[in-house]
């Protein structure tokens, strides 16, 4: 990321390690955010990124969780289902609302 805070929908800044649902013009994705952009860390080629996605101002993001278990955002539900291939994430996400 820039220098610049990046936010999601809610206005939350999203730092390195938070798993974010993005939301590209037509296509949605889940990814980690990492310094080189938003990246796979599992095998769920479903839902998640096959390779880097760089950060977009023009992107819709949501946060949904953090890797980290001591990070405030840590959710054990969602790191368990970003890494499986199976179900529904357990919350909401609301960045695939409203798609034309």
């Amino acid at each position: 990321m820039s220098n610049d805070l990046l936010l999601d929908m809610d206005g939350k800044c999203i730092e390195f390690g938070h798993i974010v649902a993005v939301r590209y013009v037509w296509n949605s994705y889940v990814g980690v955010a990492r310094m080189k952009g938003l990246c796979s860390e599992s095998q769920s080629i479903c839902r998640a990124f096959s390779s880097p996605h760089s950060y977009s101002d023009t992107a819709t993001y949501q946060i949904l969780g953090h890797i980290d278990s001591s990070h405030k955002d840590y959710n054990e539900d969602v790191l368990n289902w970003y890494n499986s291939d199976e179900g529904e994430c357990p919350v909401p996400i609301r960045i695939y609302d409203n798609m034309n």
